[in-house]
C-alpha cells in the first residue's frame, strides 16, 4: 500500500475551513481514502502545530488540530538519532532552507523516500525530497 508524508502546512489547511487551501486538501484526503493510500507524518508535525498556535494565542485550537492529526494519520514517525544525523547533513548541504522543513525531508528520505504533500516552496524545490503541491499529486 503506498504512504504519502503530509507536510504541516497540509493538516493547518484542512482543519481551517477559511483557508485558501481548504478544498485542494479536503479533496486530497478524500482521494487518499478511495484510493488506499496511507497518509504519514511525523511527530515533529504536532509540535509545529502547538508551536504556530501559541505564536497567534490558540493553543486550545493546536490541541484540537493535534488530536485530529492522531486520528487521520496511520502512521507518525518518530525523530531518532538516524534522522538527525541525516537532519545535519541536509543543514550543511542546505543551510538556507528553514531547518524545520529539513526535518521533514530526512523523515521522508530515512523512511523509504516517501512521497511528501506539502504548499511549502523550500521543500517543492528541493530535490533529495519528492515533493510536491495536492493538486499536482491528485493530477498523476
Amino acid at each position: 500500500m503506498k504512504q504519502l508524508y503530509f507536510d504541516t502546512n497540509i493538516f493547518i489547511y484542512f482543519s481551517n475551513t477559511d483557508s485558501t487551501y481548504y478544498s485542494e486538501t479536503q479533496l486530497l484526503l478524500q482521494y487518499c481514502q478511495d484510493n488506499d493510500i496511507r497518509i504519514v507524518t511525523s511527530c515533529e508535525t504536532i509540535q509545529e502545530i502547538i508551536h504556530y498556535c501559541q505564536r497567534i494565542k490558540q493553543v486550545q485550537k493546536g490541541i484540537l488540530m493535534s488530536n485530529l492529526i492522531i486520528q487521520t494519520v496511520d502512521k507518525m514517525f518518530t525523530v531518532n538519532q538516524n534522522t538527525i544525523e541525516l537532519y545535519l547533513g541536509l543543514i550543511q548541504d542546505f543551510p538556507t532552507i528553514p531547518s524545520r522543513d529539513l526535518l521533514h525531508g530526512a523523515t521522508c528520505i530515512l523512511n523509504g523516500n516517501l512521497d511528501m504533500i506539502t504548499y511549502d516552496k523550500h521543500l517543492l524545490q528541493l530535490g533529495r525530497i519528492r515533493a510536491q503541491k495536492p493538486e499536482s499529486f491528485i493530477k498523476h
